[in-house]
């Protein structure tokens, strides 16, 4: 199991594959080179590609000599074009060497800016060419590419109380992180016991990584605890609230969910009784961690926030909730996390 107590790095995208849009409208041009422009008119895919001369005219792939001025590649009205299939227009046998569909049209070894895809002597590569389509310059994607492995962000969901629905910012953050949209079922001021309706709720469609978070309340609105401090019948209803999360984690692995994120709190500095609530929360860590990672049919990451927390203001005016800046820090926590199950093959597809 993975155990996360540090601020990773910011999530930095990586930016696909770059199409030259340049290429792609000079290939698919059918304006007639000019004289003297330098310029040549192809058709991905398609052979006996004429070269311009000195003087604009065009040469023929076979024999290099002028030619007519065709407005696409191997077709024209005068002597010297080549047709498609390498036979000239009158009609005469084509050379040996004439390239065909199968040698440079298909699959030939001059990529999009080859020499022999200039020179005359062989077609421009087709789709599957050695340095075709599939080759050459690299491709620019317009968006972000997530690196995640869900194929649909259908298949996440979120469940868990204000920390997750007081702002939305956490999912919102895994969201951009992402570029997918995610199900988020969190509900403030719910307990424990009613998170696992919301995990009952969420599996009711196909998921497979469930993102969590629960318990607080369970604690900031029990009067015993809130009032007297960390008593024993404080400790006894903690016990009975963590009591749950076996029974949660049971129900949405019967239900096929593969990967169980749970972030727990971070130390506060706001409520009635914060040195309270946080004393609470010291103790019910490590039960919380153990019940998360003693899962055998699914993969449960425990995340420890109180340390990212630490030497910054990261909650807003109540000392509970996270700002922008901490729900920023724990959207980070659960990224590196799902980053991390997918770099070691966790199938989530």
């Amino acid at each position: 199991m993975v155990m996360v107590e540090r601020l990773p790095s910011r999530f930095v995208r990586t930016l696909g594959p770059i199409i030259s849009v340049g290429a792609l409208v000079g290939a698919c041009s059918t304006e007639p080179a000019t004289a003297g422009s330098g310029s040549m008119v192809m058709l991905p895919g398609m052979q006996g590609a004429t070269a311009p001369m000195g003087d604009g005219t065009m040469a023929s792939p076979v024999t290099g000599q002028p030619g007519g001025n065709p407005t696409t590649p191997g077709m024209s009205s005068t002597p010297g074009a080549m047709p498609m299939d390498g036979t000239p227009m009158d009609g005469t046998a084509a050379p040996d060497d004439t390239p065909d569909m199968g040698t440079a049209g298909m699959d030939g070894a001059a990529g999009m800016d080859g020499a022999a895809g200039m020179d005359g002597a062989a077609g421009m590569a087709g789709m599957d060419g050695t340095a075709g389509m599939d080759g050459g310059d690299p491709v620019v994607n317009p968006g972000p590419i997530p690196t995640r492995c869900e194929g649909s962000g259908d298949t996440v969901a979120l469940i868990g109380d204000s920390y997750l629905a007081l702002s939305g910012a956490i999912t919102r953050n895994l969201e951009d992180y992402s570029g997918q949209s995610y199900r988020d079922y969190s509900v403030s001021g719910t307990v424990i016991s009613q998170i696992r309706g919301q995990a009952q709720t969420a599996v009711r469609q196909p998921t497979q990584t469930l993102i969590m978070t629960g318990g607080g309340n369970d604690a900031l609105l029990n009067t015993a605890c809130l009032f007297a401090g960390f008593t024993g019948s404080c400790r006894t209803s903690v016990d009975g609230a963590l009591a749950v999360l076996p029974q949660l984690f049971s129900d949405v692995e019967a239900a096929g969910v593969e990967e169980i994120i749970f972030f727990y709190y971070p130390h506060i500095t706001g409520s009635t009784n914060p040195s309270a609530m946080n004393e609470i929360a010291d103790y019910a860590y490590p039960l919380a961690r153990e019940h998360c990672e003693s899962r055998t049919a699914s993969q449960c990451t425990f995340i420890d926030t109180r340390q990212a927390f630490t030497g910054g203001s990261y909650f807003i005016f109540d000392g509970i909730h996270p700002n922008a800046a901490g729900s920023e820090i724990i959207a980070d926590l659960i990224w590196e996390v799902m980053e991390s199950n997918c770099a070691s093959g966790l199938d989530i597809q």
